[in-house]
């Protein structure tokens, strides 16, 4: 923003009106000011919530198929059995012809998980946030007792720059927000379809 010496010496034809209209905008600017940052938590909350989905249902899923895998989808042994009296050791059985699918999706639903991760970490990282500091406050308590006109029109520059500042930051956390939905939709697809091939192989060995 200016600084205090830049603020113009000579007042408007009409100051008290234009220190009005100044304060009606300067109101406008600091209430746009805070919708932005409430925009902007509007959308790290749900980058979060929607990874956080897609990771449950991803680990859920990924439970269930190991626990198949290590049981009836995984190779074993059958029961030795008796013929003719004489002991004959069980024969080897093969895993579920199924595992290659399985583990196919499995990869595709991790690798698209990873991607929505890094996403939604660009949505809800810190960014530098513009603001007015309190020295440049601090500075303008001098040139306000003396009346200059130029304060509120600063204040109101300076602001307007905080909201265009914000703008841009939530347009990209919004940007990374759609993308990191994409791979939260790619993961959930796929592991949907890991969870149906094990039901598939469950019911046709």
């Amino acid at each position: 923003m200016s600084e205090p010496t830049d603020l113009p010496h000579v007042a408007s034809e009409n100051e008290s009106e234009s220190a009005t209209q100044l304060g009606h905008l300067l109101d406008v600017a600091t209430l746009r000011v805070e919708e932005q940052f409430k925009i902007g938590d509007r959308l790290e909350a749900k980058s979060r919530n929607q990874v956080t989905v897609a990771a449950t249902f991803f680990a859920g899923v990924q439970a269930g198929v190991i626990s198949l895998l290590n049981g009836i989808l995984g190779p074993s042994e059958s029961t030795p059995s008796l013929v003719n009296g004489i002991l004959v050791p069980g024969r080897s059985v093969p895993a579920s012809p199924y595992v290659p699918y399985l583990a196919a999706a499995a990869g595709v639903a991790t690798l698209a998980l990873l991607l929505a991760v890094v996403m939604s970490f660009r949505a809800w990282r810190l960014r530098p946030e513009r603001s007015i500091a309190v020295k440049t406050i601090l500075d303008y308590i001098d040139y306000a007792r003396e009346g200059r006109p130029g304060i509120g029109a600063n204040l109101v520059w300076a602001y307007t720059n905080v909201v265009q500042d914000r703008q841009e930051q939530n347009n990209d956390r919004a940007a990374s927000l759609r993308r990191a939905g994409w791979a939260c939709l790619a993961t959930l697809v796929m592991a949907g379809i890991e969870l149906m091939l094990a039901f598939v192989a469950i019911i046709h060995p």
